[in-house]
């Protein structure tokens, strides 16, 4: 009987003992959770995939990552432009659809575009006609809506493709990449 009132009478003691140490340890977990800096995605990352996912549906389109920042876009299209012109080919226009496409509705970033030339003609007139190249596309990209900062730079024929000693190696170097990266 004894035994029976001591447990009785310790009971009450122990279990209020269980419950005053409970709420402190659930109350340290809550503040560890809460006290942890959220981990923020970086809104480039997801947009990236995404990016490189509808880019690579092009198949006139070279799509690379130099690195984990950028995205290096060549537009493999013969004849991007006339031989001595900024007009645009049909194809050349098609890819840039496909481009403008895959950049609506992204704002954290800045688009790069390189213009080129063959080889053929003055290199200073080369220059010149590569910026202006850039130009007719940064002013079509801009015309479909894109938000972002795009800007245009000229090379001549400082950064071939292909051979200038054929045909179809000037035209092919006669084109348009570009660089894509996420505003600092």
């Amino acid at each position: 009987m004894k035994l029976k009132n001591l447990f009785l009478l310790l009971a009450p003691t122990v279990f209020l003992v269980a419950c005053e140490t409970t709420p402190p340890v659930e109350k340290a977990a809550e503040q560890t959770v809460s006290s942890q800096p959220e981990i923020q995605e970086n809104p480039w990352v997801a947009s990236k995939a995404v990016l490189l996912e509808q880019l690579r549906l092009n198949p006139h389109l070279r799509v690379q990552e130099p690195d984990d920042q950028s995205i290096y876009v060549q537009i493999r299209s013969t004849n991007s432009f006339n031989s001595s012109g900024t007009t645009p080919s049909a194809q050349l226009l098609e890819s840039l659809d496909g481009i403008a496409n895959a950049l609506e509705g992204l704002e954290q970033i800045q688009v790069e575009v390189a213009g080129h030339t063959d080889n053929v003609g003055n290199p200073q007139k080369n220059m010149e006609l590569s910026a202006a190249r850039a130009q007719v596309v940064v002013d079509y990209l801009v015309a479909k809506g894109l938000a972002m900062p795009i800007t245009a730079v000229g090379y001549g024929s400082e950064k071939p493709v292909a051979s200038n000693n054929t045909r179809e190696g000037r035209s092919v170097n006669r084109r348009i990449d570009l660089l894509i990266t996420p505003q600092p």
